[in-house]
């Protein structure tokens, strides 16, 4: 997805399809995963 794409959706210029919305959830899930693994200590 581009970019400039997401920038549209989050503006609401554009309004996403279902399965867009679904990659963008997975998207953001998987990285709440990543950065539940990160160790600052």
């Amino acid at each position: 997805m581009h970019a400039t794409l997401l920038s549209q959706y989050i503006q609401g210029t554009k309004i996403p399809s279902a399965k867009q919305l679904a990659k963008i959830q997975e998207g953001i899930h998987s990285l709440g995963k990543e950065l539940q693994e990160v160790n600052l200590i």
